[in-house]
């Protein structure tokens, strides 16, 4: 997504929403623990403007229930979440907003085990080769 429409998403947002003060930024692990990284709404505003994604250990991406690392994960390293405003969302209390984001790498770009990345990615496909709209969610059952 480029960043002016990324930073227009934001500031239609909030415009619409102006006592959001902090943005709860959401991914998904693998087995389905959503994890949250809270951020000031002003650094928000700038890590969409210098198109900037959140550092996070990849070591959590191989945190098992009860926090244990599952064989063969990574203790080092690091990945970027890059918040998506398309998903910007108001929360229950007025000062909070959600917004989903995918995973990246260093590169900026995305990474191939992020299930968001992938389905963004195939939805974009089946819209040019087929000339029509979709829209795709997906679940995660254990």
């Amino acid at each position: 997504m480029a960043k002016t429409t990324a930073l227009t998403q934001w500031q239609q947002f909030h415009a619409k929403n102006p006592d959001v003060n902090f943005v709860w930024v959401f991914f998904t692990t693998y087995i389905g623990t959503n994890l949250v990284r809270i951020v000031p709404m002003p650094e928000f505003k700038r890590l969409l403007e210098t198109d900037q994604g959140i550092s996070v250990p990849k070591v959590i991406l191989h945190v098992l229930p009860y926090d244990n690392v599952a064989e063969g994960g990574t203790l080092t390293g690091s990945f970027f979440l890059k918040p998506d405003p398309r998903c910007l969302s108001p929360y229950m209390d007025k000062n909070k907003a959600i917004v989903m984001s995918s995973w990246t790498d260093k590169e900026k770009l995305p990474m191939g085990e992020c299930a968001r990345s992938k389905v963004d990615t195939l939805t974009r496909l089946i819209e040019q080769k087929s000339n029509c709209s979709i829209l795709v969610g997906f679940e995660l059952e254990f």
